[in-house]
């Protein structure tokens, strides 16, 4: 009781004085502000924290504070309050009124923290924040000589929204025109150029002059298919790649055959008796569809985007498992290959409550870099002849997902390749990335090089009979002499005799 008495008695004291001047003052101290930042964005917070330094003169400590926090509630909502003095400090957020005291629990060193105020800005401008009738006293309800806080200027500015517009306002090659007409949400584009031309330019306008754009400018093509990307990277870091696969034909030395349709999407898919998740979409692949749990097999209806293309359809019967994955494999005319799943869940399935996710996270291809995107599911690439295989790394986005890859051997020249990685997720569920790989055919001789090569032949040809003929005419003299010398060495012994 005597304590709780002392500490209301040294109170009032130090309120006194706040307004007292009292001759041969205690101590002396400096109070201090400092804000975590003196520009903020709006919206964001400011930390303001009030410290007292330099204290001297007061060898029993300093027991107490009090102040009133002032702030321009039109910039700034009140967030917390902390106190960092080892006498604890309460605050009034209504009237911005700081306080404490406890004789037992003094500042006894020359500085010390005293609290922390948060505050969320609201509006743009610059403001102050500040003390006043700030006060401090000893132990003996003496005041102290405060030097008075330096009020803090914080300027509050607009938050900066980054564009995330990643789109071309124009898209073309010097010369020739690309298909479809150019469409800034249309990202896919065919050419095809003669075989007299090497390289073309491709010229790009980004529709936002603060994002980026690479990939323009010369590009060398290789007879055959060439893919050209152009990326452009919005000012939030967004990309979105622009593709145009240019074809450049092959030397005229017979009467050019048509190009053969390299459209290997469907026109329609759908299961009789069922709606397809998500609604069909040719660019989709993957879907799913809820069957009863006893059901052994469905209808599945497909029809090619192009007439010359074949669909062959697996795994629409014979079920045994509780979900079960139905391929529609597109085949377009010139081979190359799209996968389209239906996987049927069948109902009650505890394969529900397991994973689904069958995406993979990045696919890399020594030596032939594709631009990966986990929703594209089907690649071309084209690689010289003499390639047979590719060194294929994956990865999976969930890692109770595996990985089989299919058909990376014994690529054959001069047609598609087609490359499986299949996917199956926890649940059974599959997807399939595709890559189809053009190898290039085996290089011919240069225009006119077999010409000058069979008449070397020829002439050598003639140079062989002619040789053949004198030395079996040489041979006919070597005998032809052989014999008369041996009649004519018989005569003279004859003659002997």
């Amino acid at each position: 009781m005597k304590k709780i008495l002392v500490s209301f008695v040294t109170m009032c004291a130090l309120v006194v004085s706040t307004f007292v001047q009292v001759a041969g003052a205690a101590g002396s101290a400096t109070e201090n502000i400092a804000v975590s930042s003196s520009s903020i964005v709006n919206g964001s917070n400011v930390s303001v924290t009030i410290s007292v330094s330099n204290i001297s003169g007061v060898p029993g400590g300093v027991p107490n504070y009090q102040s009133t926090f002032i702030y321009d509630s039109a910039f700034f909502d009140y967030v917390s309050f902390s106190s960092s003095a080892p006498f604890g400090l309460s605050y009034n957020s209504t009237n911005g009124k700081i306080a404490g005291f406890n004789s037992e629990h003094p500042i006894t060193g020359t500085s010390s923290n005293l609290c922390t105020i948060v505050l969320r800005a609201k509006q743009v401008g610059t403001t102050t924040v500040s003390t006043s009738g700030s006060a401090m006293g000893d132990i003996n309800a003496d005041r102290l000589s405060l030097t008075l806080a330096t009020p803090r200027s914080i300027t509050i500015t607009a938050p900066v929204v980054l564009s995330s517009n990643n789109f071309l306002s124009a898209l073309s090659v010097n010369g020739y025109a690309i298909s479809p007409n150019f469409n800034r949400t249309v990202t896919g584009y065919t050419l095809t150029v003669s075989n007299s031309v090497s390289s073309v330019t491709i010229n790009a306008t980004k529709e936002d002059p603060t994002a980026s754009v690479s990939g323009t400018g010369a590009k060398s093509l290789s007879v055959g298919s060439n893919t050209a990307n152009v990326v452009v990277t919005a000012e939030n870091g967004g990309k979105r790649t622009y593709t145009i696969n240019i074809t450049r034909e092959a030397a005229a030395t017979t009467p050019e055959t048509p190009k053969k349709s390299n459209d290997a999407t469907l026109k329609s898919l759908g299961v009789s008796g069922y709606v397809l998740t998500p609604s069909f979409n040719k660019n989709i692949t993957n879907y799913s569809i809820v069957v009863p749990e006893s059901l052994g097999r469905v209808d599945v209806n497909a029809v090619p985007t192009n007439a010359k293309a074949s669909i062959l359809v697996n795994g629409n019967a014979n079920w045994s498992a509780s979900v079960n994955n139905i391929t529609v494999k597109v085949t377009a005319e010139d081979g190359t290959i799209k996968n389209y799943i239906i996987t049927a869940n069948r109902a009650g399935s505890v394969s529900a409550n397991q994973s689904s996710n069958n995406y993979l996270g990045d696919i890399n291809i020594e030596n032939y870099p594709i631009e990966f995107n986990k929703e594209t599911d089907n690649y071309i690439i084209t690689v010289p002849f003499g390639i047979e295989k590719l060194n294929i790394s994956t990865t999976v986005e969930d890692s109770k997902a595996k990985i089989e890859i299919i058909g990376n051997e014994n690529f054959k020249s001069g047609e598609m390749n087609v490359v499986e990685i299949r996917v199956t997720a926890e649940n059974g569920s599959l997807r399939i990335y595709t890559i189809n790989v053009n190898v290039t055919s085996d290089p011919v001789a240069e225009p006119g090089e077999q010409e000058k090569n069979d008449e070397k032949t020829s002439k050598m040809d003639i140079l062989g009979i002619r040789l053949a003929i004198f030395f079996s005419l040489l041979g006919l003299l070597l005998v032809g002499a052989a014999t008369w010398f041996v009649l004519w060495i018989r005569k003279k012994k004859i003659n002997k005799k």
